[in-house]
């Protein structure tokens, strides 16, 4: 399944840009699955080859790029060990 979805890029000089970039699950890696509270996965979430994270919702075959910041936080609460897997070692607390 492809998009062409919309992404802010930050630019060295601290601006920032809309881009139009093609997401590809065929070419993405999956990461895990979003499960709501009845335990159904409502989201798959995948890593594309230039490192974006996007998502495709379940039921509507939708894809969406969402922020980076939250789903790696949702990636890392929700599967620790995936996290790792996928963005490498983190530092112990």
């Amino acid at each position: 399944m492809q998009a062409i979805l919309s992404v802010e890029i930050k630019n060295q000089d601290g601006s920032r840009e809309n881009k139009r970039m093609l997401f590809d699950t065929e070419k993405a890696t999956e990461v895990c699955d979003v499960v709501n509270a009845f335990g159904y996965a409502v989201q798959t979430i995948f890593l594309s080859p230039g490192g974006w994270l996007f998502s495709r919702n379940n039921n509507t075959e939708e894809l969406v790029v969402p922020s980076q910041k939250e789903t790696r936080d949702y990636i890392g609460k929700n599967y620790p060990e995936r996290y790792k897997e996928i963005f490498g070692e983190v530092e112990e607390a």
